[in-house]
């Protein structure tokens, strides 16, 4: 049985510090106090006397029977004989010094006195503790002559409790019916019945919190906290738990905004489980790995160790953009099929030295840039025999080597580019052109004519008054010959 225990002292005084409305327990006067909302405890009882001997004590309270066998007795015993003095033990005796003293019963605090004139008595009665009797499932009374109150094995307490100390329930179920539960704790301690920290095993005990749920058609069972047996926290919306232990229950979904994962010195690791369609995860820009296994879909971070992506990862329609692929160092690394020249944007102007182009140095696969001002000194070069062409692009004929078969027929070389024809015979008669040259209107002795030097091809010239003899006195310029 549960006993509620009431302030109490050893003393004879109720004890200073009590609030209103506190119950106390004097027991060196057996007798209850209740303090008033001023502080001040207020007596309530005394120990109930049923000896009609009466006694002296100030802190018991006689019954009706033992003052009527006590007051009978007595007056039986006096016969007719009348009380000179009243004695009242601990205060000054009563004596009737006059006929017209009459002797007065004062009603005290609690205390009611009744006349009967025709009976002759006086009744005193208890109007403070009338009786004490309990409460059902909150206090018991018992005993007779010595009170005992405490508490019932069931307690019903209908308003507010309050408990200053400790709270201490012993039990396998509390059950907690309120709508609303505050508590100051800001961190609650589960699984303390090995030990803090705890000793013994618990046979894999689950820790964490169980609740119920409509999910729109049945009720459920959902669990979230520490499992045991896989050292992680998890979240179980279709739970079966038996004896604390989440026996069976599929993992369920779980929303933030930020997930940190750190391990005391720098990012944990982030595990996937099993997935289906298109994920997005977006990664720090740290040094780190992912490993993926079978996964056919898309991973962009900049994470990813060295030489972990091999060819089978990429996906063949993936149409990475050039400008996420860093530059192409390794040889033989492009085929020349790959390049998209009809693709390219034209160069718009004329080629220039300074234009580039790739060359596989020596045939080896080591490809190099040069200048487009390297091909015609090489290709210039290569040229040899009775024409040179230096880098610059001027090309020279040897000397001696050109011939007539050499000259196109419809060449019309230009007369300022020939020298003077000086070698006999060279001039055919008929490639002189005299329709085409400029007329002469008169006809001058100095003026000089073509003539072959006794008719064996030596040509010479001849001045007009050479054509006549020596003793002519013609002068074709003075009109006569």
């Amino acid at each position: 049985m549960a006993v509620i225990k009431v302030r109490r002292t050893t003393t004879s005084t109720p004890p200073s510090g009590l609030t209103f409305g506190e119950l106390t327990y004097v027991q060196g006067i057996t007798s209850f106090y209740v303090t008033n909302s001023d502080g001040n405890p207020v007596r309530i009882g005394a120990e109930v006397d049923t000896n009609t001997s009466l006694g002296t004590s100030d802190n018991k309270l006689p019954t009706q029977g033992a003052v009527k066998s006590y007051v009978d007795a007595a007056v039986s015993a006096a016969g007719t004989n009348q009380f000179n003095q009243i004695g009242i033990a601990g205060q000054d005796g009563l004596t009737a010094d006059s006929a017209s003293d009459i002797l007065t019963f004062a009603a005290g605090s609690g205390i009611t006195l009744t006349t009967n004139s025709g009976t002759d008595t006086v009744t005193i009665g208890n109007t403070g503790v009338l009786s004490v009797s309990g409460t059902t499932n909150e206090i018991e009374v018992t005993g007779s002559g010595t009170l005992t109150v405490g508490l019932p094995d069931d307690v019903t307490i209908t308003n507010n409790l309050t408990v200053g100390g400790n709270l201490t329930i012993n039990g396998t179920t509390t059950t907690v019916n309120s709508d609303v539960t505050t508590v100051d704790d800001p961190m609650m301690l589960l699984g303390t019945s090995g030990g803090v920290p705890i000793a013994v095993t618990d046979g894999g005990k689950d820790r964490g919190i169980a609740f119920t749920y409509f999910d729109g058609s049945v009720g459920r069972t959902g669990f979230f906290g520490f499992d045991s047996s896989a050292s992680k926290f998890t979240y179980v919306p279709v739970a079966t738990i038996s004896g604390d232990i989440v026996t069976s229950g599929n993992a369920g979904d779980a929303q933030f905004k930020d997930v940190y994962l750190y391990n005391g010195t720098n990012t944990g690791q982030f595990t996937l489980g099993s997935l289906s369609g298109n994920r997005t995860y977006t990664l720090p820009d740290v040094t780190g790995t992912i490993i993926t296994t079978g996964d056919t879909g898309t991973v962009t971070s900049t994470m990813i160790a060295n030489d972990t992506i091999v060819n089978a990862d990429i996906n063949a329609s993936a149409g990475i953009v050039d400008t996420k692929l860093a530059t192409i160092s390794t040889a033989d690394k492009v085929s020349l099929s790959a390049l998209n020249i009809d693709g390219g944007t034209d160069i718009g102007a004329a080629i220039a030295d300074g234009d580039l182009l790739i060359v596989d140095d020596g045939g080896a696969g080591t490809n190099r840039k040069t200048n487009v001002s390297r091909v015609p000194t090489y290709v210039f070069g290569k040229i040899s025999g009775d024409i040179t062409i230096d880098s610059s692009g001027v090309a020279a004929i040897g000397s001696g080597v050109i011939v007539d078969a050499d000259i196109s027929g419809a060449a019309a070389i230009s007369d300022g580019k020939l020298a003077t024809i000086s070698t006999a015979n060279k001039v055919s008669l008929s490639a002189i052109d005299l329709d085409g040259a400029t007329e002469t209107t008169t006809i001058a002795g100095t003026d000089i004519l073509f003539v072959d030097d006794g008719a064996n091809g030596t040509n010479r010239k001849v001045t007009v008054n050479n054509l006549f003899s020596a003793t002519s006195t013609g002068v074709i310029d003075g009109g006569s010959y």
